[in-house]
């Protein structure tokens, strides 16, 4: 038996798009630790692999400190590592919901039941409009973008033992260009 998806169309594309966008900006954090770890890709790989997000942008930002201390690079690190944590939050927000029909085809409503200390057993359900999930995900893909430069800056200014031959396209296939 299946049962219908109720949430429309436009809905399930914004948070389809939401998940790419996330699983992208997490890549591209890893790539972070990635390029400052070794000249081997598949080392930084191995360290990040079975790693929450949460974690990563902590072991990122310890092992630039290490380094190259806290310099004008670390700052810009510190500031995109906080937005990537930021956009965790939300994209957790969004997906770990249950989804169903809102009041117009560009809409849905998100509900979720939380337990807490601090209030108990709570039910809240929050409408949502296809807008505010691709914004979301907009957001998302200007932070990688951002990240990207940010390695690329490290690589060209010899902060960085990684060699990558091109960036991002050898990424999205899991091909190394190392030796």
């Amino acid at each position: 038996m299946s049962m219908a998806n109720l949430v429309p169309e436009p809905v399930l594309a914004a948070v389809g798009d939401l998940t790419i966008s996330f699983a992208n900006l997490e890549m591209h954090v890893e790539l972070v630790v990635w390029s400052l770890v070794s000249s081997n890709t598949r080392i930084g790989q191995a360290i990040t692999s079975e790693l929450g997000f949460s974690r990563l942008p902590v072991i990122a930002l310890s092992i630039y400190r290490e380094l190259h201390g806290e310099d004008e690079d670390f700052m810009q690190l510190q500031e995109l590592m906080k937005q990537s944590l930021s956009m965790a939050e939300e994209r957790n927000s969004l997906i770990h919901s249950v989804w169903g029909v809102g009041d117009s085809e560009d809409s849905a409503i998100r509900a979720k039941v939380t337990a807490k200390l601090k209030h108990g057993v709570r039910f809240d359900s929050h409408p949502v409009d296809v807008a505010e999930v691709r914004a979301a995900a907009e957001r998302m893909r200007v932070i990688s973008g951002q990240i990207l430069l940010f390695v690329s800056r490290l690589m060209r200014t010899g902060k960085s033992p990684s060699q990558f031959q091109r960036l991002p396209s050898d990424l999205a296939t899991g091909e190394s260009n190392d030796s």
